[in-house]
């Protein structure tokens, strides 16, 4: 993930670190523990306490947990505070939303192994239970989730890629902290949806799905209608055995139209396709990742202070973060890499502003070594060595989310804690460290 961790107005990364259980934060040298064999497998930011400092969360594969790293000034993180999900081993993804409309962040997680997604509420600064499941139904395995209000109705819904299913599900919300049961769409036969994000990509005002179909290697655009309905889907080839892993958007051009930026697993490649604002995309161009990288998590910003759309990825087996600069026209190059910790085995990535620089940074779910990183950004060396923050031990943090907890203005850290079965949370300092993970 990226953001300004320590409020220099400069862009930082933040990475989850699978197998050293760590998260990691480039910029500084301090590791945060996700705690022994956490595994984070996910990873995202945000002002959960409301102090005007990015915070952060992290999904803790190993854990079976969320852990929540809080951040005070200067980008670094509080001891984190884990809260527990299902009970199998489960937590793959993280988002937050305000979901009864009362001005406080709630975290949603969606669980692989238990086929449903949690929801915690917000009680008193930065304090959470999980105490909402919708059923994604029997062996779903949803994989990705994103929130966004899909039916235009003022109130934050859910949308779950349903790896195992073959299918989209929708939870609309009602804005009390309740939803409708899950309405499906097919994403193909065999088609293994992993990842989703939302967007318009027809100029509609409404809001748009797109979803990466890892083994039917092909990107599907689900198209809104009034009410949420998705009118048919439209697919576009990522190339044979590519297995697209990860989506994320952006305007690549600078023509005010979204374009697709896909991971793509199996031929470690990152895929591009430009839009052209009527719901269709010109075919994929690719850039390499290197061979055996296998690029699992992708962020779209503008890293190098530019003012054109970069590229940052996690690289799974490379152990390693890399970017490719935009050059403004829909084509990138200039390929840099920053490494994350020995054996991490990293998988998500969000951006934000952890330290007020007006910079962006990233945090990173390093799911093997049971820890979160955080990447501070520089404009023109875009980032530093990561400091890392532990989740737990055997965490394993699968997913990491960002936003405002506990109502203090600041970005602080959510995790999915995969080996623990909950939810840690790393409260941010405006200098850009966290608290230790609390539960």
């Amino acid at each position: 993930t990226v953001g300004d961790l320590n409020n220099d107005h400069r862009l930082d990364i933040a990475v989850a670190n699978r197998d050293v259980r760590t998260l990691g934060i480039f910029g500084g040298e301090t590791t945060y523990s996700t705690g022994i064999n956490a595994r984070p497998y996910c990873i995202a930011t945000g002002d959960f306490n409301r102090d005007g400092r990015l915070d952060v969360v992290t999904g803790n594969r190993g854990g079976l947990n969320l852990g929540v790293f809080l951040g005070f000034d200067g980008g670094a993180l509080e001891n984190h505070m884990t809260y527990s999900t299902s009970s199998a081993d489960a937590s793959v993804s993280v988002a937050f939303a305000d979901f009864d409309r009362n001005n406080k962040t709630g975290i949603v997680v969606a669980n692989f192994g238990t086929n449903n997604v949690d929801i915690a509420i917000q009680y008193g600064v930065g304090i959470f239970r999980v105490e909402i499941s919708c059923s994604s139904s029997s062996n779903s395995n949803p994989n990705a989730l994103a929130v966004d209000d899909l039916d235009n109705d003022s109130r934050q819904d859910i949308v779950v890629a349903n790896y195992a299913a073959d299918n989209i599900g929708a939870f609309l919300g009602f804005g009390n902290e309740t939803f409708t049961d899950q309405v499906t769409n097919s994403t193909g036969i065999f088609s293994f949806p992993s990842s989703v994000v939302i967007g318009d990509f027809n100029n509609d005002n409404r809001s748009d799905i797109v979803i990466t179909n890892y083994n039917a290697h092909y990107v599907s655009v689900f198209l809104t209608a009034p009410y949420s309905s998705f009118r048919r889907h439209i697919t576009y080839s990522t190339c044979t055995d590519s297995g697209p892993y990860c989506v994320a958007v952006g305007d690549f051009n600078n023509d005010r139209l979204l374009d697709i930026g896909v991971a793509n697993f199996q031929d470690n490649s990152i895929g591009i396709f430009l839009g052209f604002g009527d719901e269709t995309f010109n075919c994929i161009t690719k850039y390499s990742t290197d061979p055996y990288s296998y690029p699992m998590s992708v962020a779209i910003e503008d890293f190098n202070c530019d003012s054109r759309l970069d590229i940052a990825v996690v690289n799974y087996h490379d152990n390693f973060i890399g970017m490719l600069e935009g050059f403004g026209d829909g084509t990138f190059g200039n390929k840099m890499i920053y490494p994350t910790e020995t054996g991490s085995l990293s998988r998500s990535l969000v951006v934000a502003d952890f330290n007020d620089d007006k910079l962006l940074d990233l945090v990173v779910a390093n799911s093997d070594t049971s820890s979160v990183g955080v990447f501070f950004g520089y404009c023109c060396d875009p980032f530093r060595n990561q400091s890392t923050y532990d989740t737990g031990n055997n965490s394993h943090p699968s997913s990491v989310a960002v936003g405002n907890l506990n109502n203090d203005n600041q970005s602080d850290i959510g995790v999915a804690n995969y080996g623990t079965n909950n939810i840690g949370i790393l409260l941010g300092y405006r200098n850009g460290t966290f608290t230790k993970q609390t539960i």
